[in-house]
């Protein structure tokens, strides 16, 4: 439970640290530094509380395991 009150709080230092230094006019930067800040705390959190759940390398090779057979 200590480890994910640490994410989070991680996650909110690194988004309270980096939000401010982007100029407010440049809305595209800011939205990618939330949309990036949170992905990141999700992928974080879920590896945390789900240690042996696929990796992207497997979920790659689950979506694209039927087109390859198609191809072949």
């Amino acid at each position: 439970m200590s480890y994910m009150v640490g994410i989070c709080l991680l996650a909110l230092l690194i988004f309270f640290y980096d939000l401010p230094r982007i100029k407010k006019d440049r809305t595209r930067e800011r939205s990618a530094c939330v949309a990036l800040t949170i992905a990141g705390w999700l992928i974080l959190l879920l590896t945390a509380l789900f240690p042996h759940m696929p990796g992207t390398t497997q979920l790659m090779e689950i979506i694209y395991k039927p087109v390859t057979k198609f191809l072949r």
